[in-house]
């Protein structure tokens, strides 16, 4: 081995024991107030909620995407299910055995809200009065949280899902409303006639992109009140106003999801109403 390769291997081995150095001493470093050890490093691809009497299940795909699969498959908006995640890294100040209390009279008896990372189980107790912390149950331990990760789950799917109607990637050359047709010219909207309609259906199209709805939940039969198509050279898609009073709502054909929209919202998706 010459001169150089030999200068080589070493800077090769200084640098590899430097990675595993720092590796080990971050370890070393980690609070031992937290139950991330428990997950090894794990990657948590599963969330399973169950909050009183209802559940939800949401899976990672690729690229970190998130989507609930129950009780309908819908996207999620990731960086707030990423909050869930952060549970076995929130310190807690106490610990004890589930068998030395009474777990009625910390709310964890009847275990009516708990999540599932992967096959890891957490049940949300009551809160401490003194501290104002939240009894959480793991592995038949309870440990005293601080309340950051229950307010998350009570907000359900209308905090987590994605209560856009239309994807932001998703350009639309013609919009069929009814029997009433659109089309756009650079970058402008007419009708059959060629009147311009670019603000109605630019602003239509801009708040099914950018703007929440009031709420997602699971479809059905209601009256129709106009069926809208929106397509380009690739594809295609169908949506079917519905009336559900007080709402408007807005549902993608085939999907078994529908959204709501307020009254003070109706005149922005769909500004086209009378």
């Amino acid at each position: 081995m010459n001169k150089s390769n030999l200068t080589l291997a070493l800077m090769l081995f200084v640098l590899i024991w430097v990675v595993y150095w720092q590796h080990n001493h971050q370890r070393q470093q980690q609070p031992n107030n937290i139950l991330a050890p428990y997950f090894n490093d794990k990657k948590i691809d599963r969330i399973k909620i169950h909050i009183d009497g209802d559940n939800y299940e949401l899976k990672q795909v690729k690229y970190k995407r998130w989507y609930y699969t129950q009780p309908f498959h819908i996207k999620a908006i990731d960086s707030r299910v990423e909050r869930l995640l952060a549970l076995p890294y929130i310190p807690f100040s106490s610990q004890f055995s589930a068998d030395k209390v009474n777990l009625s009279e910390l709310g964890l008896k009847t275990e009516n809200i708990s999540m599932e990372l992967n096959d890891s189980r957490f049940v949300f107790g009551n809160i401490e009065n003194i501290s104002g912390k939240r009894y959480v149950m793991f592995n038949h331990q309870i440990y005293l949280m601080p309340d950051i990760i229950l307010p998350l789950l009570q907000a359900r799917m209308q905090g987590m899902a994605n209560l856009h109607v239309l994807a932001q990637g998703f350009d639309a050359g013609k919009v069929k409303i009814g029997d009433k047709v659109y089309y756009k010219d650079r970058n402008l909207w007419f009708d059959h006639n060629k009147k311009d309609s670019t603000n109605l259906i630019t602003k239509m199209l801009d708040n099914w992109r950018y703007k929440n709805t009031l709420m997602v939940e699971k479809a059905e039969p209601l009256p129709i009140i106009s069926h809208i198509q929106l397509s380009n050279k690739e594809k295609s898609l169908d949506y079917i106003l519905l009336r559900k009073p007080p709402y408007l709502v807005i549902k993608r054909q085939n999907q078994s999801f529908q959204y709501l929209v307020s009254q003070e919202q109706e005149k922005d998706f769909f500004p086209f109403s009378n």
